[in-house]
């Protein structure tokens, strides 16, 4: 029995001995080098080859010394790469020796060809040279410059690289450029290693006196030249579009200039690195009296008119009064021969003078704004060579006397189109109202049709809306609109809508568009729009596709538009079958809106009560009630709230935005989320912005109207975004204050990732001067030789900076930092977050976390640097657990054979 216990005790052992202490593999073979070659793009040699130990790798040649490198032995192999920056043509040798034993090494060769890279190519005008830059593996290169149409301007012309093997030349192509140029660097005497580019060659140059002077409301006309472009590739903008606007031929070249208010500005023309100033005066038009003569007279409402004492009745008003009055302009005269006729009224003017002696109101009747782009107000005509003629401009731009008529009536004319600045033109209905911030572009065509390029961006959620409407009038009377509409949603999801629509005389309109969604689904409507007594009729049909083109769904909408004592109210049904021709759903829905200007401010309310039913009968109704307010500065504030009921249920959510006037500081927020977010548009570029202590202060203003419309506590944060990799930002000791004391975040956001500041991180940075913070995707250029050799191949590198007065604070921070990083983790590891101080040692970040769906590391760090994330195969920790757990299974087994033996021999 003995001797069998023994023999199971020894085959138990060995198991243990060589789950324990077996090699994963064994090196055979003479120590050598397997492989060894040059890549001149990343400037490394890489190589592989066996030997019996770790090993210290160097490459020499001509006096060349890369530096040691050690690289540890991996299964009897070593591998690698040395950065060695840009090698010279020849034949170098690299060496593998080994760590113990100096006098033990292998020795292999490598060759670098000849290779050649064009960093650019660049044409200066004001050298009138071509100069190209790169580097490359000989001494001696030869440069070829053609023009478009391969006629060889400059024929192999010598270029020398320096000892670092990087070359720049400039040379004249020695002739009057009037096209692009080809360029092509190629090895002296081995032109089969070459590198082409094209050479942009496009000026704007004008006869005109760079100068401009004009009284406001006039127009002054320069005229700009082009060389290699067209006029069409020139891009010119105003400075201050509120002093001067601009109106550019494609055709002539010839940019017209409109003062619009008294001050300087610079209007700039430029195309490439090419570029004309213009300097502009507007002066204030000199003041003159001058006799005036109006007649009023109203088609609508005079009985809701306000006589106030003027003893004026509607009959008087139906045939006509006249008015004569004496006034520097015509809306002066105008108020003054009012007030004598003890006849209310109200007017208003812009405080930038852009907008003098807007009739806001006469006999208590002002703009009221109807459906379909109608409006009712006080349409204005002046009386030249007997004829009425539309007046573009508000009153008080009229100086040099004359008739006028005033008419209370209807017109198709938007109210938007009567201020004066032409540079502003009509906003497309869809567009004009105060939920939205909205830029117009008007464009007149060769064809006599016209084209609105209208962005809108909604207050309440921030969707962008982009339309290019182009309208032209046929021979037969009829209007053709063509609509292509794209909509960017915030969670970055589009569609594209594409329609065209016929107007016929009458102003009934047939409309045909096709959207098409993110994800491939797509719907066609037909709609045809009937006038009535009050208003319209519109019946439309959607059919609606799914990514393959098969019809799921087809909805039936009619709507009746009505205007009421009210408002607007608008009426629909709306019925959706399925592709078997089924109802699903019916849909009613009543909207009123009521729209009102006073002293300025513009208010829009909106009631909205929807009740759906499905296909068994089970109903849900939500009522939708929003008030948007567009202030005279052009800044919006939008509040919307939505009830829906279901089951017995009310389910209530506020939305409410706030935009500024220049639509750089946008705030929204929603009473279900936790944050409400201002996204400030500061000034820079590339990444880099500076953020104006002005901006922050609207920022926070927005912030609090906001949260008492939502009406919960909610995080507070304002974000600066940018759409590269990096992303930079200097802030001022006020605004830092302002929003640490506000209890506000700041945060930054790059294509790569985030970083949010704190209250405690805000107010520490307020006591200094000057703080920039940045957050940039690192390159090894930016670390130091102890950082380089630690960072891996494939991690994600960032670098963390925080400044005062261009001295590094990083380590200062006073407060806890939320940092996130774009990082794709390797399948079947774990990334891990670490921060790498300037000797390269490396140390764990305490709080970090990442989510593998989005691919994004979050740390929460109290000091900037150096960090890196790589990926871990973090089972590989389990190994001592492993063979624990085999060894104390073999001690169970031994005990469980060995006891019953112990007992029998008792």
């Amino acid at each position: 029995m003995r001797g069998r216990t023994i023999a199971v005790l020894s085959v138990l052992l060995a198991i243990f001995m060589l789950t324990v202490s077996a090699p994963l593999s064994s090196a055979t073979g003479e120590p050598s080098f397997t492989s060894a070659s040059y890549d001149p793009a990343s400037g490394k040699v890489s190589f592989a080859g066996t030997f019996d130990s770790d090993v210290s790798v160097s490459v020499h040649a001509n006096g060349y010394y890369s530096g040691e490198t050690v690289f540890q032995l991996n299964n009897g192999g070593f591998s690698g790469e040395i950065a060695v920056g840009k090698l010279a043509r020849g034949v170098y040798r690299i060496i593998a020796m080994s760590v113990d034993d100096p006098t033990d090494y292998i020795v292999g060769d490598f060759r670098v060809d000849g290779y050649l890279f064009l960093d650019s190519a660049e044409y200066s005008y004001d050298s009138g040279k071509v100069t190209v830059t790169g580097w490359a593996s000989d001494e001696d290169l030869e440069l070829t410059i053609r023009d478009m149409s391969d006629n060889v301007l400059v024929d192999g012309a010598p270029i020398k690289c320096g000892d670092d093997r990087r070359f720049s030349a400039s040379v004249s192509p020695g002739t009057t450029l009037t096209s692009d140029l080809r360029v092509s660097v190629a090895l002296a005497g081995e032109t089969s290693v070459h590198k082409d580019a094209t050479v942009q060659v496009r000026r704007v140059t004008t006869d005109s006196d760079s100068t401009v002077t004009m009284i406001q409301g006039e127009s002054e006309t320069v005229h700009l030249n082009v060389i290699g472009c067209t006029y069409a590739d020139l891009q010119i903008y105003p400075e201050n579009a509120e002093i001067a606007t601009i109106k550019f031929s494609t055709e002539t070249g010839n940019l017209t200039i409109t003062g619009k208010a008294v001050g300087e500005t610079k209007v700039t023309a430029s195309v490439g690195d090419s570029v004309v100033e213009f300097s502009v005066t507007v002066n204030e038009i000199p003041p003159h009296d001058s006799e005036y003569t109006f007649t009023l007279r109203m088609e609508y409402d005079y009985d809701k008119a306000d006589y106030g004492t003027s003893g004026l009745t509607a009959s008087d008003l139906r045939r006509g009064i006249t008015l004569t009055a004496v006034g520097t302009n015509a809306g002066e005269a105008l108020e003054t021969a009012l007030n004598e006729a003890k006849i209310p009224c109200q007017f208003w003017s812009k405080e930038d003078g852009s907008i003098k002696y807007w009739v806001d109101g006469i006999f208590g009747l002002g703009d009221v704004k109807m459906e379909g782009g109608l409006w009712k107000y006080w349409i204005q005509y002046q009386i030249v060579d007997g004829n009425e003629a539309y007046n573009q401009w508000s009153l008080g731009f009229y100086t040099d006397g004359g008739e006028f008529h005033l008419l209370y009536g209807i017109t198709e004319e938007s109210g938007q189109a009567l201020h004066p600045d032409e540079e502003e033109p009509e906003i497309p209905e869809q567009f004009d109202n105060s939920g939205s911030q909205t830029t117009i572009e008007v464009k007149e065509n060769d064809d006599g049709s016209t084209t609105v390029i209208a962005d809108s961006t909604s207050v309440i959620d921030g969707t962008q809306t982009v339309s290019e409407i182009t309208t032209k009038e046929n021979e037969d009377g009829t209007t053709t609109i063509t609509e292509n509409t794209t909509v960017t949603n915030p969670d970055g999801s589009s569609s594209t809508t594409s329609s065209v629509t016929t107007v016929d005389a009458n102003g009934s309109k047939t409309t045909e568009s096709t959207s098409t969604n993110s994800d491939g689904t797509s719907s066609e409507t037909v709609s045809t729009v009937e006038q009535t007594a009050n208003g319209t009729v519109t019946t439309s049909t959607e059919t609606s596709k799914d990514a393959s083109g098969n019809t799921v769904q087809t909805t039936e909408t009619v709507t009746t538009v009505e205007q009421t004592a009210n408002g607007t109210v608008t009426t629909s049904t709306e019925t959706s079958k399925d592709a078997s021709g089924n109802t699903v759903q019916t849909t009613e829905t009543v909207t009123t809106v009521t729209d009102a200007t006073v002293d300025g401010v513009r208010t829009t309310e909106t009631q909205t009560e929807s009740t759906v039913t499905d296909s068994s009968g089970n109903t849900t109704t939500v009522s939708v009630s929003e008030t948007a307010v567009k202030q005279a500065d052009g800044s919006s504030t939008v509040v919307r709230t939505t009830e829906t009921t279901s089951d017995g249920k009310t389910v209530t959510e506020v939305s409410a935005g706030s935009i500024s006037a220049d639509g750089k500081v946008h705030t929204t927020a929603v009473s279900t989320d936790s944050e409400i977010i201002t996204s400030v548009k500061a000034d820079g570029e590339d990444g880099s912005y500076v953020v104006s202590d002005g901006s922050v202060q609207a920022a926070l203003q927005q912030q609090a109207a906001v949260a008492d419309a939502v009406g919960a506590e909610k995080d507070r944060v304002i974000e600066i975004t940018s759409d590269t990799s990096d992303v930079s930002a200097s802030v001022g000791k006020e605004s830092l204050s302002d929003m640490a004391e506000e209890n506000a975040s700041l945060r930054m956001v790059s294509t790569q990732g985030t970083m949010t500041f704190g209250k405690d991180a805000l107010s520490s940075l307020s006591d200094k001067d000057d703080v920039t913070l940045s957050f940039a995707i690192a390159d090894r250029s930016s670390m130091t030789s102890a950082q380089r050799e630690v960072i891996e191949v494939g991690s994600t590198v960032v670098n963390l900076t925080a400044t005062s007065a261009g001295q590094s604070i990083g380590k200062d921070l006073g407060g806890k930092v939320i940092v996130t990083v774009k990082h794709a983790a390797t399948d079947g590891k774990t990334p891990v977050a670490y921060y790498v101080d300037e000797n390269g040692n490396r140390t764990k970040v305490a709080e970090q976390s990442y989510d593998a769906e989005k691919g994004e590391m979050t740390m929460v760090l109290d000091h900037f640097s150096l960090y890196t994330i790589v990926d871990e195969d973090l089972s590989s920790d389990a190994l001592p657990y492993a063979v624990l757990f085999t060894l104390g299974l073999i001690v169970i087994l031994c005990l469980c054979i060995m006891v019953p033996y112990a007992r029998k021999g008792q």
